[in-house]
């Protein structure tokens, strides 16, 4: 027996085959949410509403990328010093690495974030990690005239 359709609903075949379509490509999509990729758009933008919300509602807040990268070195490349903070309070990783090897460290030694780098290298972070290239988090500061940060790593015992 074919469907019949009764009522207000949408009669014509051109858009339910337009909707068909919206569904197939567009709003598939959302049934397939990364929580991992939305934790790391949160902490990229700075959301720390969002990013309080996703880890409340169970999202692991060392969960990886395919790049190996996680939210805190998200918040750490894009100076998102409280997203960063709440995301350590809540067990980030301090030395976790994304497969060319960067860290938050490294990602805030580029940036010049003395008070992150500060907080890093208390909280445990390897002041002594190289990338791939063998760049150290030391060298990137004093590569870009972060003398401030400089300084602190090499109290830290960056060599």
């Amino acid at each position: 027996m074919p469907f019949k359709v009764k009522g207000p609903m949408v009669r014509s075949p051109r858009l339910l085959s337009a909707l068909s379509i919206a569904l197939a490509i567009g709003w598939a999509n959302l049934a397939v949410a990364d929580p991992a990729e939305d934790l790391f758009d949160a902490a990229t933008r700075g959301d720390l509403a969002a990013g309080q919300a996703l880890l409340a509602n169970g999202v692991d807040v060392n969960a990886e990328l395919s790049n190996n990268a996680t939210a805190f070195m998200a918040a750490a490349q894009n100076d998102c010093l409280d997203v960063a903070r709440v995301l350590l309070a809540r067990g980030a990783d301090v030395n976790a690495r994304t497969k060319n090897r960067m860290t938050a460290l490294i990602y805030a030694s580029v940036k010049g974030d003395l008070d992150l780098v500060q907080e890093l290298s208390a909280k445990g972070a390897d002041v002594n990690v190289k990338v791939n290239d063998g760049t150290s988090a030391l060298q990137a500061a004093r590569l870009r005239g972060h003398a401030n940060v400089e300084s602190l790593l090499v109290q830290a015992a960056a060599k």
